[in-house]
């Protein structure tokens, strides 16, 4: 165990002991069309999933799976498209 000392208080860290078991959870999602699959995991200790889960989320929520059109120029790519 650690402590830091502030002006105000003591905050107590807890660091796992070598070797201790934790909690973990993972989450796994298969996505396919005619052309392309993917098969996207993702892991995380159970003390993290207040900013875990939401990014999970955000991940599955934003994945577009192409449809193997080629583009006419580099600029046709989604991450250089224009934000609206």
């Amino acid at each position: 165990m650690a402590a830091a000392k502030t002006a105000s208080e003591t905050i107590t860290l807890r660091t796992p002991e070598r070797g201790a078991r934790r909690a973990a959870r993972g989450r796994w999602l298969l996505a396919a069309n005619g052309l392309f699959q993917a098969l996207l995991t993702f892991y995380y200790w159970a003390d993290d999933a207040a900013w875990a889960v939401p990014a999970w989320e955000r991940v599955v929520a934003t994945l577009a799976l192409g449809d193997g059109r080629q583009l006419a120029s580099p600029a046709e790519h989604w991450a250089l498209r224009e934000k609206h």
